[in-house]
């Protein structure tokens, strides 16, 4: 298993799919090399480079040679007879918030690619902040590969709210969790979304299905089973753009709120700029009372007086444009 980081992202694919030197193996994509020299100093053979996810791994794959004359290492590459070029999968773009996450995620994609032979890789990413890491929900390891599990539940409270988090902001939408139940009454059914885009491809594979099947019972994705038929608004929050978290919208039927990290970077404290780009645990706790509000289940003075209490300033300028 190779494992290759890159800006806290971490790809884990079979060594064969890595390519950092010319030394590496080629058989897996179909190469065919020349006897006269390497793929790329062979005038007779063409060569074809694709990007993998992010740009962190290089795939090459090379053309049919008649120079070729079987399995075995030439110079500094490895010789071999023409194949049909495998498709690979991008299995899971992920954002793990736990250590349990993370190693559950690992452990399928071994049993996938090497007990199963399956023809696919994960892209995980990782983040450095530091905090305490609880142990393993029972039962989570399904919703984890499938990307959403639930850490808390709202119960029977009168007032609720749906919270979604990937990656580490999921500490500051536990943290407004908090907030919304001993200052506001609000209780919050929690979820640590550990693959949006898993959730999407599942959603679209669905979507497909039902396309090409119109005379049977409609099927329904993964994440409008988790949600069911509740009627309580949804906040999600990332720290990437909300276009990320937008990706879910089709999928899920309750009033949904997406936080993201729109605009130009910026240096600053983590705190900081979170706060600047309206994504903290502030207000988090802002969207899940203004998606209540909007409900007629409480007034818009709570929220008004929420935003007074947080020193968040309703004039401040839009993060997009700064």
């Amino acid at each position: 298993l190779g494992a290759m980081q890159t800006h806290g992202s971490i790809s884990l694919v079979p060594t064969t799919l890595v390519f950092p030197t010319k030394a590496h193996r080629l058989e897996e994509f179909g190469a065919t090399t020349c006897a006269e020299g390497s793929v790329r100093g062979c005038s007779r053979a063409t060569a074809q480079s694709a990007s993998g996810s992010g740009g962190n791994v290089q795939h090459r794959r090379a053309a049919t040679c008649k120079h070729s004359t079987g399995a075995g290492p030439v110079g500094n590459v490895w010789q071999t007879q023409t194949q049909t070029p495998q498709k690979l999968q991008l299995r899971a773009l992920c954002t793990p918030s736990r250590e349990h996450e993370l190693a559950v995620i690992v452990q399928d994609g071994i049993r996938c690619m090497f007990e199963e032979k399956q023809n696919c890789f994960y892209y995980l990413t990782t983040m450095n902040e530091n905090y305490v890491q609880p142990a393993l929900p029972e039962g989570a390891e399904e919703g984890i590969i499938k990307g959403m599990y639930k850490l808390a539940d709202a119960g029977s409270a009168k007032h609720k709210v749906t919270l979604m988090g990937a990656g580490t902001i999921l500490n500051e939408v536990r943290a407004a969790a908090e907030i919304l139940s001993e200052k506001f009454a609000v209780e919050a059914n929690i979820w640590s979304l550990t693959s949006v885009n898993e959730l999407v491809r599942e959603g679209q594979a669905v979507d497909r299905w039902n396309l090409l099947h119109p005379a049977e019972k409609p099927k329904q994705s993964y994440i409008a089973e988790q949600l069911g038929d509740s009627s309580e608004p949804v906040v999600v929050a990332t720290d990437y753009m909300k276009g990320y978290g937008e990706q879910m919208r089709a999928y899920i039927k309750q009033p949904m709120h997406v936080l993201g990290t729109d605009g130009f970077g910026r240096s600053d404290s983590r705190a900081a700029l979170r706060h600047f780009f309206e994504v903290d645990r502030y207000f988090v706790v802002v969207t899940a009372l203004k998606a209540l509000a909007d409900q007629g289940a409480i007034k818009p003075a709570v929220v008004t007086k929420a935003i007074k209490e947080f020193g968040i300033d309703p004039e401040k300028s839009n993060p997009l444009y700064l």
